[in-house]
């Protein structure tokens, strides 16, 4: 028994490496599992957060989609030639005011870089999608009788907004707008106060001209549109409508007092020709720039 209990502790010292070794295996085996179970969790995982990512966008991705569908078009009027010296008024009431403004016409106001100001450009496209913050016209416009002219020169409003038709001035104006397809309007504004017109609920084929008649020399043109989309440039001669609908095919007119319809520019050195002043542009990206939109001089009755 002694030398049988001595041979069994041998043959278990023996095998007990074996056994070890097995064990290890084993544990490797089923720990290299349980990582494969976590690696593929996680793969999951991750493909669940793809996927509900791709589902619900962030609010960056909603802003770039959003403004995939609504764009803006910008440019710039500029004169093809020198502009003449801008002529003095001929001041012949209320001098003592008038004469000290040093007022000039302001039939073309061209700046030191040939940008044209006062040219009115809106879309004629009559079925043109309207951006959902637009949809309703709202708000008031004004226009300033100060310092003996109208301010500003040129203007666009939407049809449902209140005009108010101020007087800066400490002498009365009159404010004469021979609307068409609205009612005309022509009434003493006195010193200091303002008159509201919110009856103006048609659109306005061309610009209307506002005009004084107590001061003759005084003008300036207001366009009333049913959509928000036109816009005036500026004394840089720059514009821009924003909201648009992106990717839509859409018809402008181009309009200056001095001119008319602007029938002939060029673009990036090519002539173009708009018939009554129109031409169309399809609405691609986020932005549309026509860059500098050249006008000769002589297109404008001086």
């Amino acid at each position: 028994m002694r030398f049988t209990s001595q041979a069994t502790y041998a043959l278990i010292v023996a095998l007990l490496p074996l056994y070890v070794g097995c064990q290890t295996e084993s544990n490797s085996a089923t720990n290299n599992e349980s990582d494969a179970t976590v690696e593929t969790g996680q793969s999951e995982a991750a493909a669940g957060g793809a996927t509900v990512a791709e589902a619900t966008p962030s609010s960056d991705q909603a802003i770039l989609g959003n403004a995939a569908e609504w764009t803006t078009l910008k440019g710039r009027f500029v004169l093809d030639g020198t502009a003449p010296d801008a002529k003095a008024l001929t001041i012949n009431r209320d001098k003592e005011l008038c004469t000290q403004f040093n007022l000039k016409s302001e039939d073309l106001v061209v700046d030191e870089n040939g940008g044209i100001a006062d040219v009115f450009i809106w879309v004629t496209t009559s079925d043109v999608e309207i951006h959902p913050d637009l949809a309703e016209a709202s708000g008031t416009v004004r226009l300033t009788n100060k310092d003996c002219r109208y301010a500003p020169h040129g203007m666009v409003m939407r049809a449902g907004q209140t005009l108010e038709l101020g007087n800066d001035d400490p002498v009365s104006h009159n404010v004469n707008l021979p609307f068409r397809a609205n009612n005309a309007f022509n009434q003493i504004v006195p010193p200091g106060e303002s008159v509201t017109l919110s009856n103006l609920a048609k659109a306005e084929r061309l610009p209307v001209k506002a005009e004084c008649n107590i001061h003759p020399w005084m003008s300036g043109h207001i366009l009333i549109q049913e959509h928000p989309y036109a816009a005036v440039s500026g004394a840089d001669g720059s514009f821009e409508i924003a909201n648009l609908p992106a990717g839509d095919k859409l018809k402008f007119r181009v309009w200056h007092a001095a001119a008319g319809y602007l029938k002939e520019v060029s673009i990036d050195g090519k002539k173009q020709k708009w018939r009554r002043g129109q031409f169309e542009e399809k609405l691609e990206g986020a932005e549309v720039d026509l860059g500098d939109i050249e006008v000769k001089l002589k297109l404008f009755k001086l």
